[in-house]
């Protein structure tokens, strides 16, 4: 079974049998990588039992072909995202309304946020006090995926370098001490 190359697993259990039981015990003990479906019975608790708890979906006998197109068709579509990207998603998202707009300049910039944040490049944003520096930082931060990363001290005096250089300062006092 785990050296299967189709993309799904159709049970079609027309009646139970002992046989039929086993093997849905033996599917829910050992899951295979592709999406399972069975067609049951209706009326048999302990057969509906053994199916829920080994495939991924299941109708029961009568069904309409309408209802199982979709159901194979949802099997078959691409997995949905993990919970940490959703929350990443709705964070820049968020983020990105906090941008409040309508200027041509602006618009292309607020295209090109969810560019920057999607890579892993470092990003310099420069412009005149007050035009949202910060709040472009943040939205792009929260896109990207080193958002719930931590900093540390290296990269505290890595940025603190490169500020001081862009600034045009040429000493930077490093007194570190412990």
């Amino acid at each position: 079974m785990h050296s299967c190359h189709e993309s799904l697993l159709i049970a079609n259990a027309v009646s139970k049998t002992e046989g039929v039981i086993k093997f849905f015990r033996w599917l829910r003990d050992n899951p295979i990588s592709i999406p399972t479906f069975a067609i049951l019975p209706e009326g048999d608790a302990e057969l509906l039992q053994a199916a829920a708890d080994a495939v991924d979906d299941f109708l029961l006998l009568p069904f309409c072909a309408e209802e199982l197109r979709k159901r194979v068709t949802r099997l078959l579509s691409p997995k949905s995202l993990s919970l940490e990207d959703i929350q990443a998603s709705l964070a820049g998202e968020i983020g990105l309304r906090q941008l409040v707009g309508q200027d041509p300049a602006f618009l292309k910039a607020l295209s090109q946020i969810a560019l920057f944040g999607a890579s892993a490049s470092p990003v310099l944003l420069t412009g005149e006090t007050g035009t949202g520096k910060e709040l472009c930082a943040r939205v792009i931060h929260l896109l990207s995926k080193r958002h719930q990363r931590i900093p540390d001290a290296q990269d505290v005096l890595q940025a603190e370098v490169n500020r001081h250089q862009l600034h045009g300062l040429a000493s930077i006092p490093l007194s570190c001490s412990g």
